[in-house]
């Protein structure tokens, strides 16, 4: 290697050094300033402490809505974290499960680097590989969604880092421990979230285009290897819950009369059907009112694009379009089959998702986002190069800076910043009441956070406020504790709103003589948009109203 080049590699080197520091910090820096775990982080870390209390027996109850995997990251770190001595508190298992997402967080960044080199030297194109790289990474690092799923406690991190590192081997399908690291991969991505099974299907792709050039018995060898490192990884897990997942089981998507029940019966009240943080309109411990929409199906595909647009804050997506233009003629070829098998695949999902449980969060779409980099990275980096070379290196700055800060002013946002109101209302709760490891808290998984962070006993509401009578059986029949309730602004009148039908609910329960002489509202909180999260304070005998 000659001097020049030994320089040029020892450069790349210290800035690719220097860009996970600094992301590194950033992704800390968004931890610490959280005012509260999202709602699923909620969960997972109820996940984790169920498996700490009934280990693995927990994954056949039909409170398990998640896969196991992060959960039992989560539980791995808790434990290491007790044995030096670290409480055992809610905010020492938030901050387990923030560690592991922002581990992953990073192999994602440091990830995202390697399949854009292997893309490079995969298609042999002639650009400077480092440059390209350090771009990739770039651009990963500063990718909101990134930044906020490392900060928070969610599996999508994780899961990512498994799907890319799968990618990367899908790139060079050429041998047996290969399609074995594609299986394994495939299946520890799986574990984490049921889209992981998406390289398995790459990888077959794959071996399918090789088909002409290599003996059957050879080939044969590398699926069965590529089937048996995914089912190894996935096999116990099914043995335990029965079924294909227990988050999303493809059976569940067949048409059937009580899912068209469920949705004729939202339509009827005017309100989004009950789904979880996902969109999962079956039964959990993650129920959520969530807004869902309604679209035809020549619909669905366009909105499912716009999400995408979201998730790559259009840029990325952007990026990528010349690039894969041009290697429009290689997309189905045995160099990038595999992952391209991944990224159509995933999009078939997302519109299975989309018009299933009329759902779909940008973060869904960070899959194909992420396996877009690599011809994001591609192109920026040649237009970058070209204005170099005509003298204007000024002009490359700005493309580069233009490029880049939108992406990080979306990622400089708090995450979870407009739900500081649950935060507010925790700490006045702990202060106002010593005693409520005690009692429980009757709400709904948005509220749940209270309970959370207060150490209280979650009593799960499932947010239908036109079922009134058994909202007013369990706070009647539970023991005291506490009410807690987001209502809109009065009259607002929106009935495409989580909260819709809430005031109106309220005022109700209160008008009825038994439920007002044992309720009384203690505390208000605003929350976004004018909204208000009332806590009511129930009693198990009549009290005099002040």
């Amino acid at each position: 290697m000659s001097p020049s080049s030994r320089t040029s590699t020892r450069s790349f080197r210290c800035v690719l050094l220097a860009l996970l520091v600094v992301a590194g910090v950033w992704r800390a820096g968004m931890a610490a300033a959280l005012p509260v775990i999202s709602r699923d982080g909620v969960v997972f870390c109820a996940y984790a402490r169920a498996l700490d209390a009934q280990g693995w027996a927990y994954l056949r109850t039909p409170e398990t809505r998640q896969h196991p995997l992060f959960p039992a990251l989560i539980l791995a770190v808790r434990r290491a974290a007790g044995g030096l001595g670290a409480p055992d508190t809610p905010m020492t298992w938030q901050h387990s499960g923030q560690v592991v997402s922002w581990t992953a967080g990073m192999a994602v960044i440091a990830l995202t680097g390697l399949l854009t080199a292997r893309f490079i030297r995969r298609l042999q194109l002639p650009v400077h590989e480092h440059s390209t790289v350090l771009l990739a990474m770039l651009l990963a690092a500063v990718l909101d969604q990134n930044v906020w799923l490392s900060a928070d406690v969610m599996s999508d991190q994780v899961h990512l880092a498994f799907y890319l590192a799968a990618a990367c081997l899908l790139l060079k399908l050429e041998s047996a421990p290969t399609a074995l690291g594609v299986g394994l991969l495939a299946g520890l991505a799986f574990l984490t979230r049921p889209e992981g099974l998406m390289p398995v299907i790459g990888g077959l792709a794959v071996l399918a285009t090789q088909r002409k050039r290599i003996a059957w018995r050879p080939l044969a060898g590398r699926a069965a290897l590529l089937l048996l490192g995914f089912v190894v990884c996935a096999l116990p897990y099914w043995l335990a819950v029965g079924r294909l997942s227990a988050k999303k089981d493809p059976r569940d998507w067949l048409p059937r009369e009580n899912a068209a029940a469920v949705r004729n019966c939202a339509a009827a009240v005017n309100r989004a059907p009950v789904a979880d943080e996902d969109g999962d309109a079956s039964p959990g411990t993650a129920l959520a009112r969530l807004t869902t929409v309604d679209l035809r199906w020549y619909q669905v595909a366009p909105f499912a694009l716009y999400k995408l647009l979201r998730a790559g804050r259009v840029i990325v997506v952007l990026l990528a379009v010349l690039p894969l233009i041009n290697l429009r003629r290689r997309l189905l070829g045995p160099e990038l089959i595999g992952v391209s098998t991944c990224a159509a695949g995933h999009f078939a999902l997302t519109l299975i998702l989309l018009s299933h449980y009329g759902y779909l969060d940008p973060r869904h779409t960070l899959v194909i986002v992420m396996l877009l980099m690599p011809p994001a990275a591609l192109f920026l980096g040649r237009v970058l190069h070209l204005l170099r070379q005509r003298g204007q290196t000024w002009l490359s700055v700005l493309v580069l800076t233009a490029c880049v800060l939108p992406l990080a002013a979306y990622a400089a946002r708090v995450p979870n910043r407009q739900d500081r109101f649950l935060a507010d209302a925790t700490h006045w709760l702990t202060a106002h009441d010593p005693n409520l490891q005690s009692k429980r808290l009757v709400g709904g998984s948005s509220t749940r956070r209270i309970a959370f962070y207060a150490d209280m006993r979650w009593d799960q509401w499932f947010e239908d406020p036109n079922d009134v009578r058994s909202l007013r059986a369990q706070l009647l029949g539970g023991g005291p504790g506490y009410f807690a309730v987001e209502v809109d602004p009065a009259g607002s009148g929106r009935k495409d709103s989580e909260r819709a039908g809430s005031r109106e609910m309220v005022e109700h329960l209160l008008a009825d003589a038994e439920i007002a002489a044992h309720m009384r509202l203690v505390h208000t909180e605003t929350g976004p948009n004018g909204s208000e999260l009332q806590l009511f304070e129930f009693l198990p005998a009549p009290t005099t109203l002040p």
